[in-house]
C-alpha cells in the first residue's frame, strides 16, 4: 500500500520525516503538484487539490483514544439510608 506524505515547503522538517516514516509514506512537495502524476492508495500532510480525493492516512486517528459514551438505559435510583446504627 502506497501513502504520499505532502509537504509545502521544498524541504521537509523533521517532524514531517518522522510522520512520514510512521505512516511508512514517501515524501512529495505538494507545492508543486498540478495534477495527479503519482497513483497511491492514501495521503497525509499538507495534501494538495489534486490529491482531496484519495482517502487521508492519518495515525494519529488510530491511536487516539475513543469516547466515553454514556451507558443506555434508565438511571438507577440511589438509595438514600438514615440508619445510622451500628
Amino acid at each position: 500500500m502506497k501513502t504520499i506524505y505532502f509537504i509545502s515547503s521544498p524541504w521537509p522538517s523533521d517532524e514531517d520525516k518522522q510522520r512520514a516514516k510512521d505512516l511508512g509514506a514517501v515524501i512529495r512537495n505538494g507545492s508543486k503538484v498540478t495534477g495527479v502524476t503519482e497513483h497511491c492508495e492514501s495521503v497525509a500532510g499538507a495534501i494538495p487539490n489534486a490529491y482531496s480525493h484519495f482517502p487521508v492516512a492519518d495515525k494519529s486517528k488510530e491511536d487516539a483514544p475513543q469516547p466515553i459514551r454514556p451507558k443506555r438505559g434508565r438511571p438507577r435510583k440511589q438509595v438514600i439510608s438514615n440508619d445510622i446504627s451500628d
